[in-house]
């Protein structure tokens, strides 16, 4: 499969990006294709009306929209293919085999973003199971911190287009890059491509249903590794030869985030910074550390919304692994947590989370998931309600819920059997609780 769009002059050339998305990537790439002259068709399995905001993110230059369903001709007829990294299996997607058996470019927005950075970027990917989000905004806090003033950039699967800023970046800055396994696989297609330093903050299993099975996962997620691997002491440490490896040990002191995982987190992305700065010879290892120890945490990601009718509201919609769940429950006294959670089946063992919810003083099961983990944590002891929805459960949580407890959404679970993404299930969640539990008080906003 050719993937590299360094050689082609983009002016007339046809190129059909599938899947729009709604977190910027695909948007970034229309624009960007136009911008340079490519005729540029669009193709998305959503209607207009279920795209309309990121429709309207294109600007007034508008491709050719093919809404609702695919059409193999416009595959076919294609000299590039962008594919949104959310397709599953791409191996065996018939659209894409049809791209590629046609004779297509098949690529994706963040390697097509890649491919045009100036030479000398110093590049960091992070990527991992749980935590990247967070270990990748810690990370690039501490280089603008410490880096040439302003020349510390941060993009990839933590939204937005990369495509968007790579006119800025400039020979010499420092480029953090959130890496999903699915644009992992994408990127390690020929000429494969890995950063200058890769971050991995823990393997679990996860997106089964993207890859079908644990060990194309674990590959995918591996192929991040190159000359430079900083992790935590375990298996992933074979990634790399001993030469290439750091261990994460340093303790980031005077943490503002709770939990010992994102203290994990904290030590991964001080490593990681520490390596990098040693290419500037700056001893800047103090300032490093206070920018991080200083990070207040990602929205919906173990966020602090605030206090209704007396019960703390912890926004972790982002959370869609049972591991990461479990980190969310032993951030707070579980015996005072009040967990949402459930969601879309990903086919991944749930056990972490059900063994975790069964010490909170309750867990509100909703989604297709909802049955199965609230008959597990019954079964072992805990308290549980089956919910069909997030009204339901957070209207049973004010029946439970005392002044002092806490409501933590913290799904371990995909949004997609209810919400079009996990911000808004986030906001269905506020929303309900305003509702039921009255107004929200002490939002971080207003502090």
């Amino acid at each position: 499969m050719r993937s590299s769009t360094k050689d082609i002059q983009w002016a007339g050339t046809r190129v059909t990006v599938m899947g729009l998305g709604r977190f910027g990537g695909g948007a970034g790439a229309v624009r960007w294709l136009m911008a340079r002259g490519a005729s540029v068709t669009l193709t998305d399995l959503r209607d207009e009306g279920e795209l309309r905001e990121p429709l309207a993110a294109l600007g007034a230059q508008r491709p050719r929209l093919r809404l609702g369903a695919h059409d193999e001709a416009d595959f076919k007829n294609a000299q590039v293919v962008v594919v949104n990294p959310a397709v599953g299996r791409p191996w065996e997607n018939r659209f894409v085999r049809a791209a590629i058996d046609a004779g297509a470019l098949v690529t994706t927005e963040i390697r097509l973003a890649i491919e045009q950075l100036p030479a000398g970027v110093v590049t960091l990917g992070i990527t991992g199971s749980t935590g990247k989000s967070t270990t990748a905004s810690m990370l690039h806090r501490a280089l603008r911190a410490t880096w040439t003033p302003g020349r510390a950039h941060l993009a990839g699967n933590i939204g937005g287009s990369l495509l968007d800023a790579a006119g800025d970046i400039e020979e010499g800055d420092a480029l953090v890059l959130e890496l999903s396994s699915a644009q992992l696989w994408w990127l390690s297609r020929e000429p494969a491509w890995t950063p200058d330093i890769a971050l991995v903050t823990n393997l679990v299993p996860n997106h089964l249903d993207w890859h079908g099975s644990i060990e194309h996962y674990t590959s995918c997620k591996r192929a991040i590794a190159g000359d430079r691997l900083c992790c935590h002491a375990g298996p992933i440490e074979e990634w790399g030869s001993p030469a290439a490896v750091r261990i994460a040990t340093r303790k980031v002191k005077g943490m503002t985030l709770p939990g010992a995982h994102n203290a994990e987190n904290a030590s991964l992305a001080f490593e990681g910074a520490l390596w990098a700065l040693e290419r500037t010879g700056l001893d800047a290892q103090a300032d490093a550390e206070r920018a991080i120890a200083r990070f207040e945490g990602l929205e919906h990601r173990l966020c602090a919304v605030g206090t209704a009718g007396g019960v703390r509201l912890i926004d972790d919609s982002k959370c869609s692994t049972p591991q990461g769940a479990a980190l969310a429950i032993d951030a707070f006294d579980a015996a005072c947590v009040h967990l949402i959670c459930g969601g879309a089946d990903k086919g991944v063992d749930m056990s972490a989370m059900i063994d975790a919810a069964t010490r909170c003083a309750s867990v509100l099961c909703i989604g297709a998931t909802g049955p199965v983990i609230a008959k597990a944590v019954r079964e072992r002891g805990g308290a549980s309600y089956e919910c069909l929805d997030l009204a339901t459960a957070v209207s049973r949580l004010a029946d439970l819920a005392r002044e002092g407890d806490v409501a933590l959404l913290s799904p371990g679970c995909a949004s997609w059997d209810q919400f079009s993404n996990y911000i808004e299930r986030a906001h269905a969640f506020v929303r309900e609780a305003e509702r039921v539990l009255g107004p929200i008080r002490e939002r971080p906003e207003q502090r």
